[in-house]
């Protein structure tokens, strides 16, 4: 397989870590309506300089033509779509595939099961009919690149995971719907107002050809419905904190403290739960923990830098907290079982994606909704950092149906749809109309203010060509510190030698360099001299 030339990193990473920051600014707006579905029309009226010719008659030999400045008036109506405007008014033909079958592959998780509950609607619209194929995250990740990789065409729509969107993009894994967006009898672009997305969620989907350089240039993905991802916040008992007079944690240290507290006084609750499995999805919660130490996974040349003293304490922390405050077996703990077991009241903190406000806080999904607090995640010896996140929905480049899978894709991240999601409690829009309408603020109102904090200190994961790869490699081995099989320190000394290893064989430390320099938004760390793998 064919590898890209060169990967400019810095643009990237420049293209925009502040959606999170810029929601606080669209929640300003607070328009106290819910979305309409009619449009309305602004006459306005134009004057336009002219002249007239005045012929006047004197009672002498001669006449005066007199030359006199007028004006004239031009009216232009234009019609002004709402902020979230209904599908009706797309001015496309939603039936011109009619009788077309799509299939979808995705994980299972509220956004998706939410888009499969909603289908029918689209089928009734359009005629087509979408049969989705949704999988356990794990599941999920390992089918996906093996579908992409076959060039079988068995799915007409990806769900691509943000570890893999580099991964995706460059290898051509995706067909461009850049020309789906540009082409009138698919997409009304007025309608679908693609600038009405946050910058940093369309960058994931993002490609430049010519300069071979990820997250600027063309649209290749579009941001799915549902993800504004944040990535980990603190879910906490508020009635269990009250109970034992517990503050919210404001460092990983108060947190260790309050879990010992809890186990002590509260033998039925699990202290802590968070994700803790071998696989991709994991390692958001110890790359996180390792910026609020001062770390990071990569250096600037994109050498893994997991064996220093602050990785190793900070994989040292989220390692105690998961043996000794987690649940049995956490080391096989994935997002589903750790959501699972603190909705059903059974923990009493929760480290995880900002995404699942909405079902955690839902009394038709959570029995401890009206207990559920959330905080930003708590600070380590450097401050504090997360990871900002975006899935994306795209097209296999193999498909039969991609002018259908792209209907459906434009239907569903539409404003209206994306707001219909959230509004239900699915998950974050990432439009910025979403967060005008006064529903949006009254049921996601904590989780707003937590997010636009977070934007502050977000970071960009390290999406490298391989970077599926690489997380899997440092989760199987935290994974393993977790089971009690090998200390943190061995964990990260292991996973860093072999992730050394993936990426030299991906030709990451060819000279002339193949790749630009890692940069993940501000947590820059110089290559050393002294580097050792």
């Amino acid at each position: 397989m064919s590898e890209p030339k060169k990967v400019d990193r810095r643009k990237f990473i420049y293209a925009g870590l502040g959606a999170v920051a810029l929601i606080a600014i669209g929640a300003a707006a607070y328009v106290a309506m819910n979305p309409t579905v009619v449009t309305q029309t602004v006459t306005t009226s134009t004057t336009v300089p002219t002249t007239s010719v005045v012929t006047t008659t004197v009672p002498t030999t001669s006449v005066v033509t007199t030359t006199v400045p007028t004006t004239s008036v031009v009216t232009t109506t234009t019609e002004i779509l709402p902020p979230i405007p209904d599908y009706s008014l797309a001015k496309i033909d939603w039936k011109q595939f009619k009788g077309t079958n799509i299939n979808l592959i995705s994980h299972s998780a509220p956004q998706t099961e939410y888009m499969k509950k909603r289908a029918p609607e689209f089928e009734e619209l359009t005629g087509i009919k979408v049969t989705f194929d949704l999988y356990a995250e794990k599941e999920y990740s390992d089918k996906v690149v093996i579908a992409a990789q076959s060039a079988s065409g068995m799915y007409d729509v990806l769900a691509v995971l943000p570890a893999y969107s580099a991964t995706f993009v460059m290898q051509k894994w995706v067909d461009p719907v850049y020309k789906y967006i540009e082409n009138p009898k698919l997409c009304d672009q007025r309608w679908y107002n693609l600038p009405d997305f946050y910058d940093s969620a369309l960058s994931y989907g993002r490609f430049d050809p010519s300069t071979n350089t990820f997250g600027v240039g063309q649209q290749h993905m579009i941001p799915a419905p549902g993800y504004l991802e944040t990535l980990p916040v603190l879910y906490y008992r508020k009635d269990i904190l009250s109970e034992l007079g517990l503050k919210v944690p404001q460092t990983f240290d108060e947190l260790e403290e309050e879990c010992r507290i809890i186990k002590e006084r509260k033998s039925n609750i699990v202290p802590f739960v968070t994700r803790g499995c071998r696989m991709a999805g994991t390692w958001n919660i110890p790359l996180a923990m390792i910026g609020c130490y001062g770390g990071n996974f990569f250096d600037q040349e994109w050498y893994p830098i997991l064996n220093r003293p602050e990785a190793i304490e900070a994989v040292t922390k989220y390692v105690s907290l998961m043996r000794n405050y987690g649940p049995p077996g956490a080391a096989m703990y994935d997002y589903t079982k750790a959501m699972e077991l603190f909705k059903s009241g059974g923990a009493a903190f929760y480290l995880d994606t900002g995404n699942y406000y909405g079902v955690l806080t839902d009394p038709a999904t959570s029995q401890v909704a009206n207990n559920v607090g959330v905080a930003e995640i708590p600070a380590g010896p450097k401050g504090r950092k997360v990871n900002f996140l975006q899935w994306s929905l795209a097209i296999d480049p193999n498909s039969k149906n991609k002018e259908a899978a792209w209907l459906f894709i434009q239907w569903v991240t539409s404003a209206k749809f994306a707001y219909e999601l959230m509004a239900a409690g699915k998950g974050p829009s990432p439009r910025k109309s979403t967060y005008n309408e006064r529903v949006i603020q009254d049921k996601w109102g904590d989780f707003i203010n937590v997010v636009a904090a977070s934007g502050k200190y977000s970071q960009i994961l390290p999406l490298s060509l391989i970077a599926g790869k690489t997380q899997d490699i440092f989760s199987s081995y935290t994974s393993a510190a977790i089971d009690g099989q090998i200390t943190a320190e061995e964990a990260c000394r292991r996973a860093n030698k072999e992730i050394y290893d993936a990426m030299k064989a991906a030709g990451y430390y060819d000279k002339p360099p193949k790749y630009g320099t890692y940069n993940n938004g501000g947590n820059v760390i110089p290559h050393s001299p002294d580097w050792t793998p």
